[in-house]
């Protein structure tokens, strides 16, 4: 397992409410994505001459609690460098491979939410809670094995990997960081509209930044299989809340690959439902 290689030296567990830094951080996130996504091995090379090690193995968890990749280690990375680790695909690699590149980073955050990972878990579990000691907390009694995992990390060594999860669901665009003034106060929710800045975020010429699009694609997903299927793709309500939107074409693909989403769903949910339980005793 991969979780004993943590460091305070990556970033500050400070999380920024600036919809810059975020932005900035998903670009990041979808420049790396693209890259794993591409032949194999090319994260790991990309990395090796560009990241610390410490900066490379905690974006390689956080692909891994997205559910996009998983990963080990052949040798000591310390002693080996990042090029020590072993990377293989989960299943949302798959239907992301099947889109743009930008696209997919968009679409990638989207599908990591409404599949059983810790990613989902945590924005879930954020919602109702009002700190980030809270959330941790949440997680240690109502998470997963791997989940508990992160937050008994975060409580006894203020470990980054929860925090950078945090910080990955702010850069999606769709989370929005809670204040104290807002109703409830809790850390975090899914955002019902979109400051100015946030306009300027890639994902928002693909699809909107807010709940209600975000809670349409979920109740598609999670709903009746037979109906789902037997809908004509003109009807479907994705569809119809972007017909609006100029990405005609974006739209197609998405559309496409909810589909196929839908169709495997119960294979997928069982597969993540088993994995990280399964990862954690290894």
């Amino acid at each position: 397992m991969i979780f004993p290689f943590y460091s305070q030296r990556f970033t500050s567990l400070r999380i920024p409410r600036t919809p810059g830094f975020y932005i900035n951080m998903f670009k990041e996130y979808s420049n790396l994505l693209g890259i794993a996504l591409g032949k194999e091995n090319g994260l790991i090379d990309f990395m090796s001459f560009n990241y610390s090690l410490i900066e490379s193995l905690i974006w390689i968890r956080s692909f891994q609690w997205l559910g996009i990749l998983d990963s080990s280690f052949v040798s000591n990375p310390y002693r080996y460098g990042v090029k020590s680790v072993k990377i293989k695909y989960l299943p949302i690699a798959k239907y992301l491979r099947e889109l743009p590149q930008e696209e997919a980073g968009c679409y990638s955050l989207l599908f990591s939410y409404i599949l059983p990972t810790p990613f989902r878990s945590a924005i879930l579990i954020s919602q109702s809670s009002k700190s980030l000691e809270e959330v941790a907390k949440n997680l240690l009694e109502k998470g997963k094995a791997v989940e508990r995992m992160l937050a008994i990390e975060f409580l006894q060594s203020q470990s980054e990997d929860l925090v950078f999860l945090m910080k990955m669901a702010f850069a999606s665009g769709f989370v929005r960081r809670g204040k104290k003034s807002d109703k409830g106060g809790y850390f975090t929710y899914l955002r019902e509209q979109s400051r100015k800045q946030w306009k300027e975020h890639p994902c928002y010429t693909y699809f909107p930044l807010n709940s209600i699009f975000i809670e349409l694609v979920e109740k598609e997903i999670y709903g009746d299989v037979e109906a789902f299927l037997k809908n004509e793709k003109s009807r479907l309500g994705v569809n119809e809340y972007l017909s609006e939107r100029k990405e005609i074409k974006s739209r197609e693909r998405l559309i496409d690959v909810l589909f196929k989403i839908k169709e495997d769903f119960a294979s997928i949910y069982e597969y993540y439902t088993n994995y990280y339980d399964i990862r954690i005793n290894e």
